[in-house]
């Protein structure tokens, strides 16, 4: 997680996609990452797949609903 942080706050988009995607495959998995992706998403102007990432996390329960609201 740390490492997708400091790649989004550095602009690294990219890179912070692919470490979320790479967290995404565990099992037990944060379910705010989807709200994180769509973030990234966000910030590449990628408007269409930050939508779908908010709606991931919405239907996957308990996330960050400030975040989601923003979003």
């Amino acid at each position: 997680m740390s490492l997708a942080y400091a790649a989004f706050h550095n602009g690294d988009y990219k890179k912070a996609l692919d470490t979320y995607d790479e967290l995404i495959k565990r099992h037990d998995y944060d379910r705010n990452i989807h709200l994180f992706k769509a973030c990234c998403y966000y910030a590449l102007n990628q408007y269409k797949d930050a939508k779908k990432e908010c709606k991931k996390a919405e239907d996957e329960g308990e996330v960050d609903e400030s975040l989601l609201n923003r979003l």
